[in-house]
């Protein structure tokens, strides 16, 4: 690529669950939903700006794990034409974050 941006780094799956509210310590809470999305600043930079500007070459280099969370990860940069995934390369497990998210409050916790 000899125009455009490039982002090299870390690429996880967020796994978003809500809940009602946090739990005291030792306490139950039920989860009401769970969703995923891409997280890391390079799939997140990257799909941000593929958006913003659908004409920039935009090349994403990392490594990605070989399972659902990396094939999740593929399908969501590859939903972008101008996102370049040629130096991705995929071995072992994809990283993810569990993202608690509190309706009530609109708070997060993150357990990566």
């Amino acid at each position: 690529m000899k125009k455009g941006i490039a982002f090299a780094g870390t690429i996880a799956v967020d796994e978003i669950k809500r809940i009602d509210k946090y739990p005291g310590k030792s306490e139950l809470a039920t989860i009401k939903s769970i969703s995923r999305s891409n997280g890391g600043a390079v799939s997140n930079c990257a799909i941000s700006l593929a958006k913003i500007d659908p004409e920039l070459p935009i090349e994403v280099i990392a490594l990605i794990g070989n399972d659902d969370k990396g094939q999740f990860l593929k399908e969501r940069l590859s939903s972008y034409p101008n996102i370049d995934q040629t130096q991705v390369k995929y071995a072992g497990e994809t990283p993810f974050t569990d993202v608690i998210q509190e309706e009530s409050g609109h708070t997060r916790t993150f357990f990566t």
